[in-house]
């Protein structure tokens, strides 16, 4: 045992000469790189620069191992027993580096904490002013307020330590800070941009520049069209009209889809001309209205002015909750906050605000009146310093929160983008004008309440009962009992309302369902043209969740619940011929009935024409979705 000591105290002595000399070498290079980056305080303005504000100043020597060099693992495992800590402190991490790291970190933040290093040794000023300051060992780290020394820094050397100790004091002086009530006063860096239409024309966008030119970010106001349609003809001078009179404001462009088939498949171009609000990475947005210049110009004036984010308070929070299904909170401390960050929001948020509620609320405000925090509102760590991202879903009953680092490179902005979208979709969406488009064109099936809104203590009912069937079936599916129906993310299941009073003709024609007899819910399958509005029993679907979940399994499982077609017999033989489903046998004796009219009314009109008398008109049935 007395031989192991000496052994060991003779191999420590030898590493730590060994790896002194092999650190001094190795790091010399890097260390004055990262050194060059450093702000240093000239003796002859030390007092001058510590005179205002909080200043953390590092005290150092280029000759100091321990302020810039890494001390072997095997150093600190094995040879401390040897080092006085008083004397030599060792750390695992360069200290300019970490400090470095640190300096960059408070000038982003930009509230009113500085760091600064002094180096002490190489000129006679440098080494009058340590002893002046009495720093006896580097690397010493020491506080200033207002000129006057505070306290000095013992904590360990690492990068998160000091930022650690940085936060703490900000947070001392952070009710001082100006303008931190709103998230707007932070600023955003502009960054150079070109400007948009700047010849006054419209653009003729393909297939090799579409992507190209509306990838940016910037808006487009997009007609879609054919050379033979007399619409796009009749349009084209307000479009050429409309360039001008945006000239510098907004981009105009014009796609050819007899020409350019991938771009209009894209955006689900059914009809001509289509005119769509594009802003990538947002959804297209439809315009519908009169196709006047003035009238598409102030369409997009409207989409474009629309602000990216609403600046609330922690107090607000509670009544936003219950007011949106769905909506983006950005919880901030404006402390913390760093130029990248904000900046990542706002680029997320500004193309996405067409789709997506976002609000921007500061923590530390609230919080500091004695009223409850927007993070604990929000069910967020009150540890937490870093501005976060927190959705809300439900009307406040779920949460959910970016698990992701909000920094300014571009992969971060494609996942919160990705994040956003996927905790952005309504439990259910009211069936209108304008999601129709989307939701009578899935793949998947559709739970339709049909509803009277001015019975309102019913509707209300309906609607939290059909909430209640969607959270139910989305728990199930995630748990793994999904169904065989819907198997891909793309054939999820849609739950929507309908006002049935509003929409009464539509749902007439198409249901054969009146406002009497609201309400009355339906399982529709858009791509086969066909809906269920009985139970596997037989019995009209009854608006409570057990019952419509369990007849939405059923259907999704391809039981034999019994289907109705919005599309009559003649649709019902068009789907079975174009499926490949239903044989000429299997129709002839599920419609025997139908045929044997119909076929008898085709012979009297051939016997009829044959005296010589007009043909009866043939009556077109008309599909009453496509009215």
């Amino acid at each position: 045992m007395a031989s192991i000591v000496p052994n060991r105290l003779l191999a420590c002595f030898l590493a730590f000469l060994a790896l002194s000399a092999l650190a001094s070498a190795y790091d010399d290079e890097e260390y004055r790189r990262v050194n060059t980056l450093v702000r240093h305080i000239e003796p002859s303005k030390f007092k001058e620069t510590v005179q205002t504000g909080h200043h953390l100043v590092f005290f150092g020597s280029n000759y100091c191992i321990h302020c810039r060099a890494y001390v072997s693992d095997f150093l600190e495992q094995h040879c401390l027993f040897l080092l006085s800590p008083t004397h030599l402190r060792l750390d695992t991490q360069r200290f300019t580096p970490a400090w470095l790291e640190a300096q960059k970190r408070s000038d982003e933040l930009n509230r009113g904490f500085h760091l600064g290093k002094v180096e002490c040794t190489g000129r006679a000023e440098n080494e009058d002013l340590c002893v002046d300051e009495a720093v006896t060992s580097y690397p010493t780290v020491k506080l200033y307020v207002d000129g006057e020394f505070k306290e000095e820094y013992n904590g360990p050397r690492d990068i998160d330590s000091v930022n650690q100790y940085v936060d703490e004091k900000t947070l001392k002086i952070g009710r001082d800070l100006p303008d931190l009530a709103s998230f707007a006063s932070l600023g955003v860096s502009e960054s150079s941009k070109t400007v948009p239409n700047e010849e006054g024309a419209v653009v003729h966008l393909t297939d090799k520049t579409h992507a190209e030119m509306t990838g940016s970010g910037e808006p487009w106001l997009i007609m879609h069209h054919a050379p033979w349609c007399g619409h796009c003809k009749n349009l084209k001078p307000e479009f050429d009209q409309l360039a001008k009179d945006v000239k510098g404001q907004l981009n105009i462009g014009a796609v050819d889809c007899t020409v350019e088939k991938e771009i209009c498949r894209k955006y689900r171009v059914r009809g001509y001309p289509t005119i769509l609000y594009v802003e990538e990475p947002a959804a297209a947005v439809e315009y519908r209205g009169p196709r006047s210049a003035k009238a598409l110009r102030d369409f997009a004036s409207g989409l474009q002015s629309k602000p990216d984010f609403e600046d609330i308070t922690a107090a607000q929070i509670p009544s936003l909750l219950t007011a949106y299904e769905n909506a983006f909170y950005f919880v901030y401390d404006p402390r913390y906050i760093t130029q990248s960050s904000s900046n990542t929001f706002r680029n997320v948020a500004r193309p996405l605000r067409h789709e997506a509620k976002f609000f921007a609320v500061p923590d530390f405000i609230d919080a500091a009146n004695g009223s409850p925090s927007a993070r604990a509102l929000l069910t967020l760590p009150e540890t937490q310093k870093e501005p976060a991202l927190v959705a809300v879903r439900d009307q406040g009953t779920l949460h959910a929160t970016y698990p992701l680092a909000i920094s300014d490179d571009a992969s971060a902005v494609t996942e919160m983008t990705a994040f956003i979208r996927k905790n952005n979709v309504p439990r259910i969406q009211e069936l209108n004008s304008e999601s129709q488009g989307k939701i009578l064109t899935s793949k998947g099936l559709v739970v339709i309440a049909i509803t009277n809104p001015e019975k309102a203590e019913v509707h209300n009912a309906t609607l939290h009962n059909l909430r209640a069937t969607a959270i139910q079936w989305e728990a199930s599916h995630a748990s793994g009992k999904s169904h065989s129906a819907v198997k891909k993310p793309e054939d999820g299941v849609f739950f929507t309302w309908l006002d049935g009073l509003k929409w009464q003709e539509y749902v007439g024609d198409a249901y054969n369902i009146y406002p009497r007899v609201l309400p009355r819910i339906l399982i529709a399958d858009p791509k086969d043209d066909k809906y269920y509005e009985y139970d596997l029993a037989g019995t009209l679907i009854e608006p409570t969740a057990k019952v419509m979940v369990q007849t939405l399994a059923d259907v999704a499982a391809g039981k034999p619940v019994k289907p109705s077609y919005t599309g009559g017999v003649v649709g019902r033989f068009r789907r079975g011929i174009s499926n490949g489903t239903a044989t000429v046998f299997s129709f002839i004796r599920g419609n025997f009935m139908y045929l044997s009219c119909f076929f008898g009314v085709a012979a009297l009109a051939v016997l009829y024409s044959k005296k010589g008398k007009a043909a009866p008109k043939a009556v077109v049935k008309t599909d009453p979705k496509a009215q």
